[in-house]
């Protein structure tokens, strides 16, 4: 069961002594006196709109510093962060319950797995807007670049400058693995062959057979294939850009692992 909005909650509680007041008026008027009750009734109604709004502000002022990078913390990782990827492990409502939307945008809650070089991954949970166009391609597994808060490293942000919005997919490697790659790895030149599906689906997702050509710095230009379970959307972004060669990363002791950039 969804939890009852703050804003709500308020809304319906704050104007219950401006109805006591009214119902009790006569009672009231006669124990305080007529002049006592002429400032009360104003005193209870710049109490109720007060409260309601100074609740509905609170609500919308940590959504609204998340989507415009306002506040401290933002203003820290910005200027002194810590770059480093997330893979996704979940995507829902924001940690305060209900739905949020800034200029229309949804304000979500991610529970991500952080990779940072020499440090053991470890899960945060993050409030952040994300644009409906981007939403699709902010789902479990997929990795993005995030920075990390340079004294508290539970606090991390989405680093929107950092590197294309679209997020890598895969199969998830594991944390040695990842750690070499963002550590060891070799910058190269991966282009997509060929994308194949299998006719199996793995987590709700199509495995699909990609051929990749490798052109990396002091080796001699190679091919492997590898099976993958990716979301029909970013399977069908590999099928664009066939032929292109894009941005990779390649894994330092195994030729077939590789981390591909597609825009």
């Amino acid at each position: 069961m969804k939890k009852f909005s703050k804003v709500f909650l308020v809304s319906f509680l704050a104007p219950v002594p401006l109805i006591l007041i009214s119902v009790f008026e006569s009672d009231l008027r006669e124990m305080l006196g007529n002049d006592t009750m002429e400032v009360l009734f104003p005193l209870a109604i710049v109490f109720t709109v007060g409260l309601i709004l100074f609740t509905t502000f609170k609500s919308f002022a940590k959504p609204m510093a998340a989507a415009f990078g306002w506040g401290k913390d933002a203003r820290m990782m910005k200027n002194h962060g810590r770059p480093a990827s997330a893979t996704i492990m979940s995507i829902g409502e924001n940690s305060e319950g209900g739905t949020v939307t800034i200029n229309d945008q949804p304000y979500l809650n991610l529970q991500l797995e952080v990779h940072e070089r020499d440090v053991q991954p470890y899960v945060v949970s993050l409030d952040t807007v994300i644009s409906r166009s981007a939403i699709p391609q902010f789902q479990p597994g997929a990795t993005i670049p995030i920075l990390i808060h340079p004294e508290n490293p539970d606090k991390v942000m989405i680093n929107w400058q950092g590197q294309p919005e679209t997020p890598s997919y895969g199969r998830t490697r594991s944390a040695l693995d990842q750690q070499l790659m963002d550590r060891a790895g070799i910058d190269c030149k991966a282009t997509i062959i060929k994308v194949e599906p299998t006719g199996r689906s793995e987590d709700f997702n199509i495995v699909v057979r990609v051929t990749y050509e490798i052109d990396a710095p002091g080796r001699d230009i190679y091919q492997f294939d590898k099976e993958t379970a990716l979301p029909s959307h970013v399977i069908q972004l590999m099928q664009k850009h066939i032929g292109k060669p894009l941005e990779a990363r390649l894994h330092p002791d195994d030729d077939t692992k590789i981390s591909v950039r597609i825009e």
